[in-house]
């Protein structure tokens, strides 16, 4: 999966230690072999979700916080003076060059006064930890929903298709290996970027005036490694992109668009670069047209079909509908 396949994923994800390179290097000699492995402990989405709700409210008060201080410095008022100044010479100009040129003073000095608000912030400290908390939380907690997800369905899909007489354990089978194949791929390409990224931050000059600059990377890089860490926690659960072909299987990642909604098993979806195709088997019931949604669980193309544009000419596309799921 593409590096910003992994980033939607993500958007979905959450934030762990990157213990990665031990846990998949672990010989299976050195675990147990008595009896069945000890359970994960599974964590508590209602009391993630509860944190990161406390975390937003609190990023949200300490820029309020910051905005005020801001407002209260001198430097400030007199910007906050200047914009009052040059509003007051355009109410007051009748000549149509005195106006503009008073529109254009008005438009820099209302630019000065959020390129302030905009600096402040960045170099708040607490705004910047507070951010950062409101981050993690947010990430545990939809990292949390994605596990349940994930390991509910596969096992699902599982189970539904041990029950039945068809090829399709093998397609689950190649589609978790292809998902792990792209989950090595991916997390190898994290690292490679946190290097290059590393590098950029070592080469900034010590001053200030690189503090936001330096911030972004520092943040790309935290980024990354939660990525890294995500990859890692769902070994074994890493649905792969979705090739739009016949008999494919795999996942969407990022926004499904409502194109339209056909009736209520049946929906047009669009994604990526504009593809659009005919989902069967979802519950339309909770879905209006030109909507966006999420849909992280496995697909299998199973063929193509022809709707009638509104244009009134005929258009083919691929049918997907949720893979080995009786009750999608």
């Amino acid at each position: 999966m593409k590096s910003s396949a992994v980033l939607v994923l993500v958007a979905l994800q959450g934030i762990f230690a990157v213990g990665w390179v031990i846990a998949d290097n672990v010989s299976p000699t050195t675990r147990p072999t008595d009896g069945p492995a000890p359970a994960t402990p599974q964590p508590d989405v209602r009391k993630l979700q509860d944190r990161a709700m406390d975390c937003k409210t609190a990023l949200a008060r300490a820029q309020d916080d910051c905005i005020r201080r801001l407002e209260k410095s001198d430097q400030y008022q007199a910007a906050a003076a200047d914009l009052e100044l040059v509003q007051k010479e355009l109410d007051d100009a009748s000549d149509p060059d005195c106006r503009a040129k008073a529109a254009s003073a008005r438009i820099a000095a209302k630019e000065h006064l959020e390129a302030m608000k905009t600096q402040a912030l960045a170099s708040d400290r607490t705004v910047a930890a507070a951010a950062t908390a409101q981050r993690e939380a947010l990430d545990a907690y939809q990292t949390a929903i994605m596990q349940d997800s994930a390991a509910a369905t596969l096992t699902q899909t599982k189970s539904n298709l041990r029950s039945q007489e068809s090829d399709d354990d093998e397609a689950v089978k190649e589609m978790l290996e292809r998902g792990e194949t792209q989950r090595l791929a991916d997390m190898k390409s994290l690292l490679a970027e946190i290097r290059q990224l590393d590098g950029q931050l070592v080469k900034l000059p010590d001053s200030s005036n690189y503090d936001t600059q330096r911030n972004e990377i520092s943040q790309a890089i935290v980024k990354d490694r939660q990525l890294i860490s995500q990859c890692q926690r769902l070994k074994g659960h890493y649905l792969p992109d979705l090739e739009m072909k016949v008999g494919s299987t795999g996942t969407i990642y990022g926004a499904l668009h409502v194109f339209q909604v056909i009736d209520g098993n049946d929906v047009l979806l669009s994604f990526g670069e504009n593809s659009v195709c005919w989902a069967k088997g979802f519950d339309t019931s909770g879905l209006v047209d030109d909507q966006e949604f999420e849909f992280h669980r496995p697909l299998r193309v199973t063929g193509t079909t022809q709707y009638a544009t509104a244009a009134g000419s005929t258009r083919t596309v691929f049918v997907l509908e949720p893979f080995g799921q009786q009750n999608p």
